[in-house]
């Protein structure tokens, strides 16, 4: 069984206190059964290793699909692994939107990430017009096969993919969990229709304004590996007790969950 996972995603977000501070008082609290990734600013990522100590995983917002040269402002792969970084997040929907980033240069950041052994927490997911449209089936399917179009199995890794409709990130609106099991069990059968070796080495998790209140409802669905979290992961207090959920459900299994 793969182990389940919980990523904290703090966007521009934070401050070098705040990341030592939080970073401190998490490692007090990690077990074994529930993995952590936290995704800060470029900047403190060194800083926040040292104290982390492999005990929490450490990923980066973004990266380059450049190797080196002259690309002002942006981080390469070879740079990220040098301080010890183990995930990138790529693909998601502010890089999309805001920077232009459509599936093809996705395909080829997921792919640079890989020649250099980071695995990819690759966001897919539907903009409120597709989903009005009943498209978002077809949307994350062009986004996946984007990047199967280019790799070879071997290519592929450890792979996290994040499933966030669009419309739900930010918004304080999440989707119903059970149009969210629908379109992860579709994610799991585009991935076997290429090779069960895929299926087998990725984890899929749920983000899209995940906080305390709502989580229990996708605690409760099978096809869940985990939680891609941004707003509620700022707050120390209100992570903590989604991760302590997290650990009580999938280690021990004795939550009880309202059916």
């Amino acid at each position: 069984m793969k182990k389940k996972v919980i990523i904290a995603n703090w966007k521009m977000n934070g401050s070098y206190s705040f990341a030592i501070n939080f970073s401190k008082k998490l490692f007090n609290y990690v077990k074994k059964d529930v993995e952590i990734i936290l995704l800060p600013s470029f900047i403190y990522l060194y800083s926040m290793k040292n104290i982390l100590q492999k005990k929490i995983l450490l990923g980066s917002q973004d990266i380059s699909f450049n190797k080196s040269g002259a690309f002002t402002g942006e981080i390469s792969a070879s740079m990220l692994v040098d301080i010890g970084c183990k995930y990138s997040l790529i693909g998601h929907s502010e890089r999309r939107k805001l920077h232009m980033e459509n599936n093809f240069i996705v395909a080829k950041k997921f792919k640079i990430a890989k020649l250099y052994g980071i695995s990819s927490i690759l966001c897919i997911g539907e903009s409120l017009q597709e989903k009005e449209r009943a498209r978002e089936i077809e949307v994350i399917r062009k986004q996946i096969y984007a990047i199967l179009d280019i790799i070879q199995p071997e290519e592929w890794g450890e792979t996290i993919i994040a499933y966030e409709p669009i419309w739900a990130i930010g918004t304080g609106k999440f989707a119903n969990p059970k149009h969210v099991q629908k379109v992860h069990i579709e994610i799991r059968n585009v991935l076997n229709e290429w090779s069960e070796f895929y299926t087998r080495n990725t984890r899929i998790v749920y983000g899209g304004s995940i906080n305390s209140t709502n989580v229990i409802n996708f605690l409760k669905l099978s096809e869940i590996d985990g939680f891609l979290i941004g707003n509620a992961s700022l707050i120390f207090e209100e992570f903590l007790f989604i991760y302590k959920l997290c650990v009580k459900k999938y280690s021990n299994n004795l939550l009880k969950l309202n059916t």
